[in-house]
């Protein structure tokens, strides 16, 4: 059993563990696990504690564990038809979550191409229509207004985002913004350039925190909005990233819970989510977690602040 490349752990029906291989204590997090703990005392986030405790059985849920984001799997262990507990398979998604982030950011990047598109087709009817009325100085000033307004953006991002995937990803975020009546704007005096982190890394964080902006500030009364901004702190060597919103922020009290897996300001199942919602701050604090970065939030206005150390070695404690 120690030698599966899985994690693989056996708990009985008082919630202690029969079994942990040492894939296991790798995966969770725990090397000091040994047979007749308690689940409650292996200090695992509260949702994975409350699951491997509960026996309830499921299939392919991410969790974060420790340093890294893991898929549990846990079934009831069934012998000559006597129920005798319960068997976790775990296995290490990290590198999934940092692919699926950049598979958001290219999403982003198609959706922006495609609202962008739509506009100008738009702008493209409108000076043809103003050549045809004979109006050709109104659409020349009009054209060249409309360019100017597109292009200014994408000028902006990429002076001050050095970061190719980065920069797509804010682009992507902007239109997405758009249509849903927020405005995203970049903080003046931002500048990311090519910190050395992992771009999967940093796109899991920072289009986590910009989804969560924007959805908090579309709910909110206008005038709507989402800042976001960035610098290196040379002195300390770590990058600081913040994502301001209109939003109301989450409560002082909610904080410790917001970066649990499952928590979530919205009531109803979102169908292009059916992996559940709740799990984008519980992926952002794994991430910055193993990164050996802090996260910090305030509200009045609702604010994110995520430290990361340059380069990211080492873990340390996300802080609220």
């Amino acid at each position: 059993m120690h030698s599966v490349r899985a994690g693989l752990v056996l708990v009985g029906h008082d919630g202690t563990v029969v079994l942990c291989n040492d894939e296991g204590r790798e995966l969770l997090g725990t090397p000091g696990a040994q047979p007749g703990n308690h689940v409650s005392e292996l200090g695992l986030e509260a949702h994975l504690a409350e699951l491997m405790a509960s026996g309830r059985v499921c299939t392919g849920e991410t969790f974060v564990a420790g340093r890294r984001a893991v898929v549990v799997t846990q079934v009831r262990a069934v012998l000559d038809g006597t129920d005798l507990g319960w068997v976790i398979t775990l296995r290490d998604r990290t590198d999934l979550v940092q692919l699926t982030g950049e598979l958001d950011s290219l999403r982003s990047f198609s959706d922006m191409l495609r609202s962008r598109a739509h506009e100008a087709d738009n702008r493209l009817h409108a000076v043809i229509m103003l050549v045809e009325m004979g109006r050709g100085d109104e659409a020349i000033t009009f054209a060249t207004e409309s360019m100017e307004q597109s292009q200014a953006l994408v000028d902006a991002v990429a002076e001050a985002v050095h970061d190719a995937p980065l920069a797509a990803l804010l682009l992507g975020k902007s239109a997405q913004a758009d249509e849903r009546g927020v405005g995203l704007r970049l903080a003046e005096g931002l500048l990311i350039p090519d910190t050395g982190q992992s771009s999967g890394d940093l796109l899991v964080v920072l289009g986590n925190l910009i989804d969560n902006a924007i959805d908090a500030a579309a709910a909110a009364d206008p005038p709507r909005w989402v800042e976001v901004d960035g610098h290196v702190d040379e002195a300390v060597g770590n990058v600081v990233f913040e994502v301001r919103d209109s939003g109301p922020g989450i409560p002082p009290e909610m904080v410790a819970a917001a970066f649990q897996r499952g928590w979530s300001t919205k009531a109803q199942p979102d169908p292009a989510r059916p992996q559940g919602r709740g799990i984008g701050l519980s992926l952002v604090a794994g991430t910055v977690r193993r990164l050996a970065g802090t996260i910090e939030v305030a509200t009045d206005p609702s604010r994110f602040v995520v430290t990361l150390p340059l380069p990211n070695l080492g873990a340390a404690e996300v802080s609220s």
